[in-house]
């Protein structure tokens, strides 16, 4: 379940990762007073390039950026504003050029303008190599306020072309001063935010055991920088998960001390510890995290919407990895009723959370299912995400429900009683397909799971035609789910035969079933191809031996009445 990427919360941002807007030059962009047309034609062409980069970032949903606070950046306006867009618009294009292959007339205004722009970067990148300290912070304040202003990817591209993370790691770890291992810390979590190549390069540093010492930093914001730094190489791939956790992470967030933990700091930690858990190939090692539960079952009481929604998320990751003989060990008594109980939660991002965990767990055995619905209110929720819920929460409530529809058929009554049937045949009827067939499926787990009470309140409730729809969607796994759940529907229906007639049968035939049952008879695909011929046979096709045996039954019939007659006479 996608699993949804990393949670974005605790930390906001000021500008758009994906766009690059800058609002200096938005404002620029609309004023002409003194400029020549040299120079309105240069912008054009600038501003062009821009748009051209059309640059990719790699899986940006699992990332956290920097706070951006307005009262910073109104702070840093004047001078350094002025400074940072004009050389990070420089240093954009010169990227965008070795990048991209664009070598048409725009590349000589490239040039010339990184050009004008350089005197300023040489004389940052010689401050930062140097060994004055007060010189260092001026240069590594300089590149922090960069990501506060500019296009954070323009930036860390040009921290990476440059060469400068060697540099800035070593800072971190040994920097003269407390500010200054603090600010390359920033920078850092600023880079690893960005995308798959820069956390590459950092990590390759060799900077993650120290990021991991930092973590029990006195220092309240060196922790939270460290925390969003982690958090962010432990979210891309399993193995930087790994090496996170093998450095000690799991168990340094644990001697965070809880008195001085702020709103802010607490919601990173809960972030990062979620994105230990991320992750199914390989699935993160329980035993290793273990001391990380208590943290997420705490975290469910909070009164934080952001740390309450990350610590469902990573009861969901943990439970998607984890095989369900450990389930036990991952739930506590009271932790399914609480990710029951934030189901029902109004705020979107928390319900959508729980019910990705709750639906994993619902996934395993009968037992581990039973523990859900034995929650008051559980199937209540559910229902009512289905009706409220957009797209994707109805797809994912779909999935819970199928999961129960499999179990027993006392838990496939539970769905009966909570009068979800209904709302399952409406979303059936007129939601988008891939909603559909997902109720599709909670259908059909019912038709096959349940008793012939339960097949016969389904029909009632006119799953036929919306079922009988579906038979022509292009999905061959759904067509094959479906022919499953008229086979078994048409079954139950001969027991409620009327006049010797299958009111089943009858009723599809009316919905032009045969017609489509033809048309599947002609696929390609072997599974569908026997299924409907199946169908076809047992229930709409007479052998025509048994129609001639009728037939001449019937003239016998008539003859020996004649006879008989004729004799009697």
């Amino acid at each position: 379940m996608d699993d949804e990427g990393a949670s974005s919360s605790g930390l906001s941002t000021s500008h758009d990762r994906d766009s690059g807007f800058d609002p200096t030059s938005h404002e620029a962009m609309y004023k002409n007073k003194g400029m020549t047309p040299d120079a309105m034609r240069k912008r054009r062409e600038v501003a062009c390039a821009e748009i051209r980069k059309a640059k990719r970032y790699d899986d940006l949903n699992k990332r956290r950026q920097m706070d951006m606070a307005q009262a910073n950046l109104e702070e840093e306006s004047g001078y350094e504003a002025e400074v940072s867009v004009r050389s990070s618009s420089a240093w954009s294009q010169v990227i965008a050029v070795a990048g991209h292959e664009q070598t048409d007339s725009f590349d000589f205004h490239f040039y010339k303008l990184y050009g004008a722009c350089t005197a300023m970067d040489d004389r940052i990148f010689a401050k930062l190599r140097g060994e004055c300290p007060k010189d260092i912070e001026e240069a590594l304040d300089f590149y922090r306020r960069r990501f506060r202003t500019s296009n954070a990817s323009d930036v860390a591209d040009e921290i990476v072309i440059l060469n400068l993370i060697p540099r800035i790691v070593e800072l971190l770890k040994t920097g003269p001063t407390f500010n200054i291992r603090r600010t390359a810390t920033h920078i850092v979590g600023a880079i690893v935010s960005v995308c798959s190549t820069h956390t590459e390069a950092i990590v390759r540093s060799g900077v993650v055991p120290d990021l991991v010492d930092l973590i029990c930093s006195p220092d309240r914001e060196m922790r939270e920088l460290t925390l969003f730094a982690l958090g962010n190489i432990a979210a891309e791939c399993c193995e930087y998960r790994d090496l996170c956790i093998g450095y000690g992470m799991a168990e340094k967030m644990t001697m965070i001390p809880n008195s001085t933990m702020t709103l802010m700091e607490a919601r990173c930690a809960v972030w990062a510890a979620s994105n230990l858990c991320r992750g199914k190939d390989p699935p993160v090692d329980l035993q290793k995290i273990a001391v990380l539960l208590p943290l997420f079952n705490e975290a469910l009481y909070s009164n934080d919407t952001l740390i309450i929604s990350d610590a469902c998320r990573a009861f969901g990751r943990l439970l998607d990895a984890a095989p369900e003989s450990s389930y036990k060990f991952i739930l506590k008594a009271n932790t399914i009723e609480c990710l029951v109980e934030h189901m029902g939660n109004p705020n979107s991002k928390i319900s959508l959370a729980a019910l990705l965990a709750v639906g994993n767990i619902v996934s395993g055995d009968d037992e581990q299912t039973q523990s859900v619905l034995n929650c008051a209110n559980a199937l209540n929720y559910i229902h009512r995400l289905l009706l409220d819920g957009d797209q994707k929460t109805k797809r994912e409530v779909c999935w819970v429900l199928s999961n129960v529809a499999a179990g027993t058929s006392s838990q496939i009554q539970t769905i009966f009683d909570a009068g979800i049937i209904p709302s399952l045949i409406q979303v059936l009827k007129t939601e988008t397909f891939q909603v559909r067939s997902e109720a599709c499926w909670v259908i059909a787990n019912m038709i096959t799971g349940g008793n012939r009470e339960h097949i016969a309140g389904i029909v009632r409730e006119g799953a036929l035609t919306p079922l009988s729809d579906m038979l022509t969607v292009m999905d061959c796994g759904v067509v094959v789910m479906v022919l499953k759940a008229l086979s078994e529907i048409l079954e139950c229906g001969e027991y409620f035969k009327v006049n010797g007639q299958n009111p089943y049968a009858a009723r599809l035939e009316e919905l032009n079933v045969v017609d489509k049952l033809e048309f599947l008879m002609l696929s390609a695909n072997t599974e569908i191809f026997f299924k409907a011929c199946t169908i076809m046979e047992k229930y709409y096709l007479r052998d025509d031996n048994e129609e001639n045996n009728a037939a001449n039954n019937e003239n016998n019939v008539v003859r020996n009445h004649k006879l008989n007659n004729f004799n009697f006479s």
